[in-house]
């Protein structure tokens, strides 16, 4: 969808993630409150996991993304807490990297 294209290169590198989840092996489930804030004023519908948003955005023909992502960060990161960094791809690792902003 187009509608979806454009809100993708409206993103900005630089964006805000809760911590919803830790796991054993430093990977971490962030919410993209940025994406969320984002979507809401584009008129998108926002949910957690973006494979079902996908599914749903097809289905429906109504732009709808999804705002959830594994990471993996040499940081510790908390629970609830919101920190403010960019995603990047790691090559050797299916998981993307949070870099945290100081």
């Amino acid at each position: 969808m187009r509608k979806l294209k454009i809100f993708n290169e409206v993103l900005p590198e630089v964006r805000l993630f809760k911590c919803k989840e830790v796991e054993m092996s430093s990977s971490y489930l962030l919410e993209d409150l940025t994406m969320k804030e984002i979507a809401d004023y584009m008129g998108f519908g926002c949910i957690s996991d973006p494979e079902e948003a996908n599914v749903m955005s097809e289905t429906t023909g109504l732009p709808i993304v999804g705002n959830s992502v594994w990471v993996k960060c040499p940081s510790k990161l908390e629970v609830g807490t919101v920190y403010e960094g960019h995603l990047r791809k790691k090559e050797t690792s299916g998981l993307p990297e949070l870099k945290l902003e100081n």
